[in-house]
């Protein structure tokens, strides 16, 4: 069984002011599309875990030791000399060594979501690393040309499309799936769109649980 992490779109940064973001109110709660995908990887066995980008950012934001007027909490470890948040995200995943790393997007943060894939190619080459989300399901095709540490973006909904793209992975038969975007290689192969879901009561309730 391949272990899943499930990274949330960033929706907060400190493109204001770092001081007004570190003192805003850090429990944002994981975006409920990320918790209900977790919730149907469940279903089929799999133990994924959930990583909150803006959790994560709002830590960052009050550990950078370069913004002397922030509050900090005492005893909590400062940053590495020089780390940039994409490690500071990398360092603080449950495990390094994740089988499967799927990136949630929206627009305005998708170039960290990016460098967030970059950083975590390299660091764990081994990885398969799947973009989702409205962003990258509109720029699919550009995001696999400019971006080889992405290995499948899965347009649209992704209720029905990720899990079953797990479960296809051990042989070639995922290539043919609708709904995906993907590199053969050197070529870009964008699949016909998947259909939605349209009986949205056969989904089960958010994992909940799983945002810590």
């Amino acid at each position: 069984m391949k272990s899943i992490c499930l990274v949330t779109a960033l929706t907060v940064s400190d493109f204001i002011d770092p001081d007004l973001t570190a003192g805003a109110n850090s429990n944002t709660g994981a975006q409920l599309g990320v918790l209900t995908l977790a919730a149907l990887l469940r279903r089929q066995a799999y133990d994924p875990c959930v990583v909150n980008l803006d959790d994560l950012f709002f830590e960052f934001v009050r550990l950078d030791t370069t913004r002397p007027s922030i509050n900090r909490d005492a005893g909590v470890a400062p940053l590495q000399p020089s780390e940039s948040f994409y490690s500071f995200v990398v360092r603080h995943l449950p495990s390094q060594s994740f089988d499967i790393v799927g990136l949630s997007s929206i627009c305005s943060s998708y170039p960290l979501t990016l460098r967030l894939a970059q950083e975590i190619r390299r660091t764990n080459p081994q990885a398969k690393i799947i973009l989702g989300g409205p962003q990258a399901s509109v720029v699919d095709v550009a995001t696999l040309n400019a971006f080889p540490c992405v290995d499948v973006i899965v347009r649209g909904e992704a209720d029905d499309t990720f899990p079953s793209l797990l479960r296809l992975f051990e042989n070639e038969a995922w290539q043919t799936m609708p709904g995906i975007t993907f590199r053969r290689d050197d070529r870009v192969i964008r699949n016909p769109n998947a259909p939605v879901v349209e009986n949205l009561d056969r989904l089960p309730l958010p994992a909940f649980d799983l945002d810590l």
